[in-house]
Parts: structure tokens; C-alpha cells; sequence
């Protein structure tokens, strides 16, 4: 039975001393890749915070196309890479990364949607982005756009939702949503001790290789090493049901809106409610709705056929 304990002890020792390393190295090794990360795009100062803003095209008789990120993804530059490099091409496209995500500071502040889209605007601002904007959202940010439009409405020249979150999805289903992220949350700690640079499955270091740059694969994986799950996402999920009653109670939105919704989430359930609200949504609005054959980040799974929606989207607004 000694002998028994004493194995145990050892092997448990062993085990913390293995983790202990792994965390300093993890440590050491982001402290060593932060003079490695090259963002694309302008770092700016807002409330004594950098945030990254990447713009590409010329065309200034239209509007700006902003794409603002959902939650948890890694670099929101590089997973919109897929559609703005088309529209490029023919229009001015932004992308703003907020705190905690891409080339942005990994500050903890309020996450409110009046201290989110405040950065926004005052980012885009010292980065020399005028409007008007057409908002492409995607996810979460959805409530961000949604508000923006009620404050600002003559910055905002329309929004085509890419599965946007609504304000009375997150109410109604929001611990369906959530339920993986919730799971994680309680594992953050081995994300900070730096367990995803074990070679484990990992769709970050996956997204649209094809459209990727090999020195833009490594600033994923590097970003990857730094962003994953870290404490502003978290902060972000804390504050979504009161953004969620605050873009409810905020009064009627005005611009016109296309909503692009995939019919595949999480589980078959989710989709049927998924559908569900954004259809009620689109009803109550007189909006257009198109559905794609594609998992929430539409983006990535429809690229083409996403561009060429948004394309169309502000060639109408001209008309």
C-alpha cells in the first residue's frame, strides 16, 4: 500500500513538473513571438489600447465595406480573407478587429455594445476610414451593427447580416448556443498554461488554406498561440444578454438590411430555432432573407457566392 501511494505521489509530481515546464516554455515562447506578429493593417490608439484596422481598394464612389468578426475567432483579417479579397477588387473594404482578437490588444475592458461599437468608430476614425459603411457582421457582432445603424444612422449605408446574431436570438436561445463555449470556459486555464501548441486538431490553423499566404499561415498560427479562448471572449459571452435587451430596446432600424443565413448549425434543433428567429426577424423588418446550404461561418463555406450577395447588395443601393 506504501508503495502504492509513494507511485502515485511520484506520478503526480512528475505530471505538475511536466506542466509547470510546458507553461513557463509556453510563456517564454509568446513573449519571443510577439516581435514576430506583422499585422497587415494599422494599429491605432483608442482609450490607450492598439486595435487593428486593415483596409484594401480605391474605390471611392462607393460605400466602405466593413466586415466586423464573430466570437472566438482567432484573426478576423485573415477568416473574412475569402470574400473581401474579392470585393477588393471593386470596392474599399475595412476590417476592424476588436480587443481580443487578430493584431488588437488583448485588453479586458466593458465588452457593452456602447464601449464595442465607440471603439469601432473611433478606430476607424484615426485610421482615416470614412463612411458611409455597408456592415458586414458576422455572428455576435450582429448587435454591434444593429446598434449602430440606430445611432449613426447616416454613417451606415445598409448591413448584409453573414448569420448574424439578433437581438432576441440570445434571449430565447442562448444557452444553446453557448454550450460548447461554456464548456471551454471551463478549461481556460490550459489554454493560458498554452496546451494548444500540442499538435491536437485545431480549425484555426485549418481556415481556407487555399486563400492563405504561407506568411499569413504563420501569423495565424502565431495569433493562434496568443488569442485562443483568452479572457476577453469571455467577457464579451458575459455581456450578450444585456447587449441583447439594450439593441432590442433601442428603437426601429432604418437602413436596409439583406440577411445571408446558413441552414447548418451546431445541431439540428439549433437550426430549425436558428431559422426560426432570423425568419421572424426578416418579417417583422420586410427584409430579404436568402439561405445558404453552410455552417454558421458562412463566410468560409460560401466565399463566392457571400461576395457576390454583398456585391449585389450595394450595387442596389445605387440604384
Amino acid at each position: 500500500m506504501h508503495r502504492l501511494a509513494t507511485g502515485i505521489a511520484i506520478f503526480f509530481g512528475i505530471a505538475v513538473l511536466i506542466i509547470g515546464l510546458f507553461t513557463i516554455y509556453h510563456r517564454f515562447k509568446l513573449s519571443r513571438e510577439r516581435g514576430k506578429l506583422v499585422p497587415n493593417g494599422r494599429l491605432v490608439e483608442v482609450k490607450g489600447n492598439k486595435v487593428h484596422v486593415f483596409t484594401e481598394g480605391d474605390n471611392e464612389e462607393a460605400p466602405v465595406i466593413l466586415f466586423l468578426g464573430g466570437s472566438v475567432v482567432t484573426a478576423p483579417v485573415y477568416d473574412f480573407k475569402p470574400v473581401w479579397s474579392e470585393l477588393s477588387k471593386e470596392y474599399r473594404i475595412a476590417v476592424v478587429e476588436r480587443l481580443g482578437y487578430g493584431y488588437s490588444d488583448l485588453a479586458v475592458k466593458p465588452r457593452d455594445v456602447e464601449s464595442i461599437l465607440s471603439d469601432t468608430r473611433e478606430a476607424l476614425s484615426l485610421a482615416g476610414v470614412s463612411g458611409p459603411y455597408v456592415l458586414c457582421p458576422h455572428s455576435l457582432s450582429g448587435l454591434e451593427s444593429i446598434r449602430f445603424a440606430q445611432v449613426a444612422k447616416d454613417e451606415v449605408a445598409g448591413i448584409v447580416g453573414l448569420d448574424m446574431l439578433l437581438p432576441d436570438i440570445y434571449p430565447e436561445i442562448g444557452k444553446e448556443l453557448m454550450e460548447e463555449i461554456e464548456q471551454v470556459r471551463r478549461i481556460r486555464g490550459l489554454f493560458w498554461m498554452g496546451m494548444h501548441r500540442l499538435p491536437l486538431p485545431n480549425e484555426n490553423f485549418e481556415l481556407f488554406t487555399l486563400s492563405l499566404t504561407e506568411e499569413e499561415k504563420q501569423q495565424l498560427q502565431l495569433l493562434t498561440y496568443r488569442n485562443f479562448f483568452n479572457d476577453v471572449i469571455f467577457k464579451e459571452i458575459d455581456y450578450l444578454l444585456d447587449n441583447s435587451h439594450a439593441v432590442s430596446d433601442g428603437g426601429v432600424v432604418s437602413v436596409p438590411i439583406k440577411l445571408l443565413v446558413a441552414n447548418k448549425q451546431a445541431t439540428p434543433e439549433l437550426s430549425i430555432k436558428w431559422k426560426d428567429r432570423q425568419e421572424r426577424f426578416a418579417k417583422t423588418h420586410q427584409l430579404p432573407i436568402k439561405y445558404f446550404e453552410a455552417g454558421h461561418f458562412i463566410h468560409r463555406d460560401k466565399p463566392e457566392e457571400v461576395a457576390n450577395e454583398i456585391r449585389e447588395f450595394v450595387k442596389g443601393l445605387g440604384s
